[in-house]
């Protein structure tokens, strides 16, 4: 075979792999796309194991799910997308809250959502004060599809009764002024009528704060699953996953000046010093409230006694990490609170 036919062979295979490549990145990302299979691009195993089996000290998962770095796109159905009045505002806000469940009495498991306080409020980082509560969020839920193609639907859900008064029995806000957490207790939500599709995190999934360390240290990747701008899926309504990286020790507390502005619009410094987590990451309106998860394989230190470097990747579940609260100015920083807090609300409406 001459040069020419040499170069004209190549030009011939680069020009097949550039439309493969292509294929891959306009199809939509399936485990049953036989292009992104062939080359092994932006291929998404997805786990048919619900969310409710495993801890946070440690799960089996689907085999396949071990690349490092990954997102079990089923995770993506506990995410949802909320919108909310919470200011008195014809405007509409929006934000994200994802699913947590627990057993409160042998074979019966009640269903939350967790949010922020901000999404569902007036919440004010100045004083964490609340004079407003929404009357009403709108929850976009994953449902079965129906005969139209149609895989979420919208419902109202009410947070306070005809007084204006706080469900309490429903809607249970951090007691810590300070602390931007707030679950809503799903019920009548839940009606086989509605086919809601909803898959959720079991409370074994969310990493308490003194065992963030084994989980996540210092430059280890995570990912912020939520509604950015509002963005999501066109078909399914499905949720982003920003990533960041964690830039605080995990497991200490840390204490945060922030210069902002009060109700009566004086500028003033805000404290606060709590259980969270610093994530290098940019967190921008719609991702309040939406969990942030560790990758689906994390390393693991081999031989401690040596005091060697010497470590293993070893497969894990998108555990929770905590809930992003807010961005820290134009620093790219963001506030990630520890999933203590959603534990502690959960053992008030449990």
């Amino acid at each position: 075979m001459n040069s020419f036919a040499v170069a004209a062979q190549r030009r011939s295979v680069i020009r097949h792999l550039y439309s493969l490549i292509l294929n891959c990145i306009v199809e939509p990302i399936s485990i049953h796309s036989r292009r992104c299979k062939s080359i092994a691009c932006l291929a998404i195993t997805v786990a048919s194991t619900p969310l409710v089996a495993g801890s946070a000290t440690g799960a089996s998962v689907d085999p396949l799910q071990t690349a490092e770095g990954r997102i079990d796109q089923t995770v993506l159905k506990g995410v949802v997308k909320i919108t909310s009045s919470p200011k008195k505002l014809e405007e509409t806000t929006i934000g994200t809250g994802f699913f947590v469940s627990q057993e409160i009495q042998e074979g019966t498991r009640a269903v939350y959502l967790v949010t922020n306080k901000h999404v569902v409020s007036d919440w004010d980082v100045s004083d964490g004060s609340i004079t407003h509560y929404s009357t009403k969020i709108t929850v976009f839920f994953y449902r079965i599809s129906d005969s139209g193609g149609t895989t979420y639907r919208s419902l109202t859900i009410d947070l306070v009764d005809a007084s204006g008064r706080l469900l309490t029995n429903k809607v249970a806000v951090h007691p810590n002024r300070s602390i931007d957490v707030a679950i809503v207790r799903l019920d009548r939500e839940l009606d086989p009528a509605n086919k809601i599709d909803l898959l959720s995190f079991d409370r074994s999934f969310l990493i308490p704060f003194n065992n963030t360390v084994n989980w996540a240290g210092l430059g280890t990747q995570v990912f912020a699953l939520g509604y950015p701008l509002g963005i999501s899926s066109l078909i399914n309504n499905y949720p982003i996953a920003k990533a960041g990286y964690v830039s605080s020790i995990a497991g200490q507390e840390f204490k945060i000046e922030i210069p902002v502005q009060n109700r009566a619009g004086r500028s003033v410094v805000a404290k606060i010093e709590d259980k969270f987590v610093v994530v290098d990451g940019l967190i921008v309106p719609g991702n309040s409230g939406g969990p942030v998860v560790i990758p689906a394989e994390t390393r693991v230190r081999t031989d401690p006694v040596t005091n060697q470097f010497q470590f293993t990747k070893e497969p894990t579940k998108n555990l929770v990490i905590g809930m992003v609260s807010m961005g820290l100015g134009g620093s790219g920083l963001t506030l990630v609170l520890s999933s203590d807090y959603i534990i502690e609300l959960l053992d008030k409406l449990k």
